[in-house]
């Protein structure tokens, strides 16, 4: 029997923020619905990359 991984918080916080509809000036699907935009920079990281990065211990998942 296959064993079900779970997915890392920083990736269920991401796709829940992307799937809000209250973000969807912020960031939301392309209109293939296969990726996200980020459609106010700014906003995004004022905003919302904390609310990301809160659930994980580092925000070395950013760096170049």
């Amino acid at each position: 029997m296959a064993q079900r991984s779970v997915p890392a918080p920083f990736l269920t916080k991401t796709y829940q923020l992307v799937d809000d509809p209250i973000t969807d000036d912020v960031i939301s699907w392309s209109e293939s619905g296969n990726t996200f935009v980020v459609w106010k920079t700014a906003d995004f990281a004022r905003d919302l990359l904390l609310i990301i990065s809160s659930t994980t211990t580092s925000l070395a998942l950013f760096a170049n």
